[in-house]
């Protein structure tokens, strides 16, 4: 039997930090579909689910994930668009 579980995608925006706070600049943000890019002040757009964690990675190529447990809400149903706030690369 092949069972299939399907996960609604949602738009969304945030902001990418380095651990130290500075945002991350023109860095790549990937995700659910097509990749995004920060702008001069780390905020980017990006279609995200429930769970996911998107990877960013900066020109000098350094990668970090952006953990988006709890910004997605669980009931994507009746949402059109999230904030997904500031978010630290770990």
């Amino acid at each position: 039997t092949l069972r299939s579980i399907a996960r609604a995608v949602i738009a969304g925006d945030g902001r990418a930090l380095a651990p130290d706070g500075r945002p991350l600049r023109s860095a790549r943000v990937d995700g659910v579909r097509e990749p995004s890019f920060t702008d001069s002040d780390g905020y980017f757009q990006l279609d995200v689910r429930e769970g996911d964690v998107i990877t960013v990675r900066t020109h000098g190529g350094a990668s970090c994930a952006l953990d988006l447990a709890n910004a997605v809400p669980a009931d994507l149903e009746s949402a059109r668009y999230v904030n997904l706030g500031s978010r630290t690369c770990q």
